[in-house]
């Protein structure tokens, strides 16, 4: 295992040991409701010594966190990592640019994808990254229906530059087809349509939050969220501003001085639907906790597909944040790709009580911040709460065919 895969791990538990600490607030809260006379002084003696046990463990909590950091920093090693990050990401755009500019137009093959979903820009946004993802899995050029879901498309074709310099979907020689979920269609129509990535069948291993088996080996020693890298990247390439929206973004940017927390606070339809309510006391704890972070970076606090969409957007910024996968923060769900495939976590420590083994694979429900998460053992249709500190997502790879054809693994000289 990799100085780089430890590293990360012991930020992870460092981070465990602080959400757990929410347990000591329920011990006074239960405190305060107890009502036996005779009690009420000591127990508010009690009560103080957990608030002095909380505050040095958080005070140890955040140390420790900043020393790990520190640890991947010394002797250049940060730089190095920024480094061949940076190179990769250049491999991979120049890939990019390749499959999206073909020799022949009229020869190439085609996904079409429409930003059509009756959701809002966030939602539309990672719609098209899940097809330019199956756009690279099939080796395919992405373009985009300019004639349908109107009002996205004309905004998008407005900031963002043209998905191919050479290629449209005048170019396309034959008819447009959408029966392909045999998997043939891949190799013989000529377009075929993105669709939806609820609808698609499960069987395609390319789905999110799969990963090119090609990068995957160097992703996971580079990076704490291979696939956030690389639907980042795909992002990057779809999203690259017009002349005139960088000058807004510009605009906006030298408003604003560094450090920069971006909190998105989820209100009005969402309540109750998909997601619960949070105070904005809630928002602001984490805002003050990344303040005593000594070595500040930008970090989101998300709870939203846009605020996904910048996490994911991040990480193609190497050369000022490296790898910023740890650089997000979540009141409720853990990070996900909606439509994704199955995504199980690996068991790293045994825990007896809950019949789980390292090694054992768990649907993952979601991390609860307070130190538990609730799991369950594929197969066994038995939900627990088992400590969170004791899992940790499972890469998922597949073979993706991109502008180069299958390749068995993307090798550069990184210790």
């Amino acid at each position: 295992m990799s100085y780089e895969i430890l590293r990360r791990r012991a930020l992870q538990y460092a981070r465990e040991v602080k959400y757990s600490l929410v347990q000591l607030d329920n011990v006074g809260v239960k405190i305060k409701t107890i009502e036996n006379y005779s009690l009420i002084k000591p127990l508010e003696e009690v009560q103080v010594s957990l608030e002095r046990l909380k505050s040095q463990l958080q005070d140890i909590s955040l140390h420790l966190h900043v020393d790990i950091d520190g640890i991947g920093r010394v002797d250049g090693v940060l730089e190095s990592r920024m480094n061949y990050l940076e190179y990769l990401s250049n491999e991979l755009q120049s890939e990019l640019f390749q499959l999206q500019n073909p020799s022949s137009c009229t020869k190439a093959k085609y996904v079409v994808a429409s930003l059509n979903k009756p959701c809002a820009f966030g939602c539309n946004a990672h719609h098209l990254m899940h097809c330019f993802q199956m756009a690279y899995a099939t080796g395919r050029t992405l373009i985009l229906n300019p004639t349908d879901g109107e009002e996205y498309t004309h905004w998008w074709i407005k900031n963002f530059l043209p998905l191919s310099q050479k290629c449209s979907i005048n170019d396309i020689q034959s008819n447009i087809h959408s029966d392909f979920f045999d998997g043939k269609a891949f190799n013989t129509y000529q377009a075929i349509t993105c669709p939806h990535i609820e609808t698609i069948s499960s069987s395609f291993d390319w789905i999110p939050q799969a990963v090119p088996s090609h990068l995957s080996k160097l992703l996971a020693r580079l990076h704490g969220a291979p696939f956030v890298w690389f639907i980042g990247q795909l992002g990057k390439f779809l999203m690259r501003p017009s002349f005139n929206f960088s000058e807004e973004f510009k605009i906006f940017d030298d408003q604003h001085e560094n450090p920069v927390v971006g909190i998105h606070v989820r209100r009005t339809d969402k309540i109750n639907t998909e997601a619960s309510f949070h105070s904005l006391e809630e928002y602001m704890t984490e805002v003050e906790s990344h303040f005593q972070f000594i070595d500040a970076k930008r970090q989101m606090m998300s709870r939203t597909e846009v605020c996904r969409l910048a996490y994911e957007l991040m990480q193609s910024n190497h050369l000022e944040l490296g790898d910023a996968s740890q650089q997000f923060r979540s009141l409720d769900d853990i990070y996900y790709f909606g439509g994704q495939q199955a995504s199980p976590y690996e068991v790293l420590i045994s825990s007896k009580e809950h019949g789980l083994s390292p090694g054992d694979l768990v649907h993952f429900h979601g991390n609860h911040w307070n130190g538990y998460a609730k799991v369950e053992k594929l197969n066994t249709n038995r939900k627990v709460m088992a400590p969170a500190f004791k899992f940790s997502p499972r890469l998922i790879t597949a073979p993706m065919i991109g502008a180069h054809g299958n390749r068995s693994e993307f090798i550069i000289d990184y210790k």
